[in-house]
């Protein structure tokens, strides 16, 4: 964008005999012409996004029209995260990853956050052109729903993100919730819980475990120093949710995924303690499970559990990248 940045020095001398007012959209109207003639899609995205997030405050038609124009440049570009692209080049997951302001997935991620700032409706019609899976989609969903600050607009986005996944973030929103509005963040949870159990979504059980039982060991994990005690109605709840998912899921299974055990095993204790009732269909299905199992795929499970129970220091934002 060096030419734009020309393009705003030469004008600014044209114009100095204008009112501030006018210099200023004189010399914005001088780079939305330069941008136009840009013809790479991720530059001319990026620098739409820019002039959108400067010209809101004075003239939101304008603002959405250029991320009309944001959206047009991006689609035409294959949509890939920087962590899955690393992940496949390296085999490994990441734990840094640098970015280039001219990332896909993080062009449209700064593309739904200008739109929230506008009109919810605006991020509805945007997220339905992205090609990226309900992960992706739920949890930049999310993470605008920590955002925005308008009750209405912050309610329509945790709805959308519930929607299409729950996830890291989704679990991240409930715990600032739960700080300022616990009857809120409970009501969200027992929404995201009801959804997850209507999808057969075992993963999002599994993230949503982190706040109904904070600290528990569940396949997925939410990093807390000091976990808060668990509310036992909502511990309750979820137990009995949890279990009927994994039933169902290990009668389905061939072959026998582990992490189900590993679930069984880790959520037996808190059964004890809150939902005692269903402590003989834990140990039912358990035994289930052991069957179809071999020895050495238990021994796996059981040393990725140790190490789980010891592990080393690790920053949020490595926990977040891998969810």
């Amino acid at each position: 964008m060096r030419s734009l940045g020309i393009i705003l020095i030469v004008t600014f001398g044209q114009v100095g005999a204008l009112s501030l007012k006018e210099q200023g959209l004189a010399l914005f109207e001088q780079a939305e012409l330069t941008l136009k003639r840009e013809s790479d899609p991720a530059r001319l995205a990026h620098g739409a996004l820019v002039l959108a997030g400067l010209i809101k405050d004075v003239d939101s038609s304008r603002s959405e029209a250029l991320l009309r124009l944001a959206a047009r440049a991006l689609s035409q570009l294959d949509f890939e995260e920087i962590a899955e692209r690393e992940r496949r080049r390296t085999g490994r997951t990441p734990r840094v990853v640098f970015r280039s302001p001219y990332d896909v997935d993080h062009l449209w991620e700064k593309l739904l956050e200008e739109a929230a700032q506008l009109r919810v409706e605006l991020v509805r019609e945007f997220l339905a052109e992205i090609k990226a899976d309900d992960r992706w989609k739920g949890s930049v969903l999310a993470r605008l729903a920590r955002s925005v600050r308008e009750g209405h607009a912050r309610d329509e986005l945790v709805d959308m993100s519930l929607t299409h996944a729950i996830s890291f973030s989704a679990v991240s929103l409930l715990f600032a919730l739960r700080e300022r509005d616990p009857e809120r963040g409970h009501a969200i949870f027992r929404a995201a819980l009801e959804r997850a159990v209507q999808r057969g979504d075992l993963d999002g059980l599994y993230w949503l475990g982190a706040y109904a039982i904070p600290g528990v060991n569940l396949p997925n994990r939410f990093p807390l120093s000091n976990p808060p005690a668990p509310d036992p109605m909502l511990a309750r709840m979820y137990i009995h949710a949890l279990v009927d998912a994994l039933s169902e899921v290990a009668v389905r299974a061939n072959p026998m995924p582990t992490h189900i055990y590993r679930a069984l095993v880790n959520i037996r204790p808190h059964a004890e303690q809150f939902a005692v009732d269903v402590v003989p269909r834990i140990d039912s299905t358990l035994a289930f499970v052991v069957s179809r199992l071999s020895p050495r795929a238990l021994a796996e499970a059981e040393r990725s559990d140790l190490e789980r129970t010891t592990p080393e220091v690790e920053k949020i934002e490595d926990l977040e990248l891998r969810a």
